[in-house]
């Protein structure tokens, strides 16, 4: 269980760029929902022949279905990008851990070298020392 330096730098970057890449996936995702509503809207306002609502409804979303579609794999992009983010977080997560952990086993290996220390020191005779 040794963890490396390269592979902390390589866990760190890792979700730094990950983290750029949902963010870039957010704005690209907010970015197409702004500009298709204002498509939609322009639409609308030119005016949809249609006897009532539901058929007005139904012709604007055959017109915009690629629209629609598009927007819908913008979101599993970003969804994908989370999901990236988290695993890399997550495995940032684990180094820590780890080196924590490493951390602890060796101030306890210390603590037992100090009572073994102690034990030798306890049992060698007070004149020995002089």
């Amino acid at each position: 269980m040794k963890v490396t330096q390269d592979e902390i730098r390589e866990a760190f970057n890792t979700l730094q760029t990950n983290k750029a890449h949902r963010v870039g996936a957010e704005i690209q995702l907010q970015t197409f929902q702004f500009t298709a509503q204002l498509a939609k809207a322009a639409f609308v306002v030119a005016g949809i022949e249609g006897k009532n609502a539901e058929e007005r409804n139904a012709k604007l979303a055959l017109q915009f279905e690629a629209s629609n579609n598009m927007e819908l794999g913008l979101e599993k992009a970003v969804k994908l990008a989370k999901l990236n983010e988290e695993v890399a977080s997550l495995t940032v997560d684990r180094i820590k851990t780890e080196l924590r952990l490493l951390e602890t086993m060796k101030n306890l290996e210390v603590t037992e070298q100090l009572r073994e220390l102690y034990a030798i020191l306890k049992e060698t005779p007070a004149d020995a020392e002089n």
